[in-house]
């Protein structure tokens, strides 16, 4: 069966930069930090059925990890936890200078932590280096960043197809902006 491109290049998916949770879950000023939103948005799903809220007061805890992906154009992270036997996902924010990354799955609320948040792992890589890559790539569904692969990788993958190597001193536009 053939699948029209376009028509898995619209939507959230079809921004012209990879989206980040908070770039689809902030609505004005109601959600302006990850913590605002679980609070207003997951507590009550967390307290129906009976799962731990993030610890607040507890540091983020260095093990286990969350692993970030970029899954057609959004920045997820996979929960670590075996209950969840790595096969759930969860939008995470844009990282924040000056405070620790943190992952709260709100399918599980981090139960085995007993609510207490987990570090994520950009496996050795800036989420901007990874982007500025992706960019390049005309169809969003087609800027994927998963274990095991490299910047010099996905460099690779963009040459093979033709993708343009993108300056990342210049804003993000959509290709066809640029022509």
């Amino acid at each position: 069966m053939r699948v029209d491109n376009q028509l898995l290049n619209v939507g959230i998916y079809a921004g012209a930069r990879v989206l980040w949770a908070d770039d689809v879950l902030r609505r004005g000023d109601q959600n302006r930090t990850h913590r605002d939103w679980l609070e207003r948005v997951i507590y009550p799903t967390l307290e129906r059925h009976g799962l731990p809220f993030p610890r607040w007061n507890a540091p983020v805890l260095d093990a286990p990890l969350a692993v970030a992906l970029v899954v057609r154009n959004c920045w997820i992270a996979q929960c670590p936890f075996p209950h969840c036997r790595g096969n759930s996902y969860e939008g995470i924010w844009r990282p924040v200078e000056g405070q620790r990354d943190f992952f709260f799955f709100c399918g599980c609320g981090n139960t085995a932590t007993h609510g207490q948040r987990v570090a994520i792992d950009f496996r050795g890589v800036e989420p901007q280096e990874v982007e500025n890559v992706l960019h390049g790539r005309a169809v969003a569904h087609t800027r994927n960043f998963v274990v095991g692969e490299t910047v010099g990788i996905l460099r690779a993958q963009n040459r093979e197809h033709g993708e343009p190597e993108l300056d990342p001193a210049l804003p993000v536009m959509d290709r066809a902006e640029r022509g």
